[in-house]
């Protein structure tokens, strides 16, 4: 109940704010050809943006097909050696090394930052994250 009452309100304010600098402007073609996402922001159309979101959804499972048709090979490249394997070794222990990083490297303050260096130390030379 709070939830759709605060949806409306911030709408209700961003359609008072669209309006007054709409009412102040000199030119109001000009203002809403500068500002189509103002008024964007304030049209009602909850149910179109919901179905655009359903066309996002069929794009990304048709690029999902399409891609599939591209690993084919390459997972058979990675399965020849093991090399498959091998990788996800790799990401395993790049997470869990992260974690005493984190808590032993006093400039790392957050897990982000320890996966983040244990990535570029692994990759490069050595350390060179921050």
């Amino acid at each position: 109940m709070i939830a759709i009452g605060l949806k409306t309100l911030i709408r209700l304010i961003f359609v008072v704010d669209v309006s007054v600098r709409l009412a102040r402007s000199d030119n109001k073609i000009q203002y809403l050809k500068k500002n189509p996402l103002d008024l964007i922001a304030v049209i009602l159309l909850d149910s179109i943006f919901r179905l655009a979101r359903l066309a996002r959804l069929v794009r990304v499972l048709r690029a999902l097909a399409i891609l599939k048709q591209y690993m084919q090979p390459l997972h058979a490249i990675l399965k020849t050696n093991n090399l498959d394997k091998v990788i996800i070794f790799l990401v395993i222990v790049i997470f869990i090394s992260s974690i005493p990083i984190q808590y032993l490297e006093p400039s790392i303050e957050t897990y982000n930052d320890a996966v983040w260096w244990a990535i570029v130390t692994s990759t490069t030379v050595g350390y060179g994250g921050h």
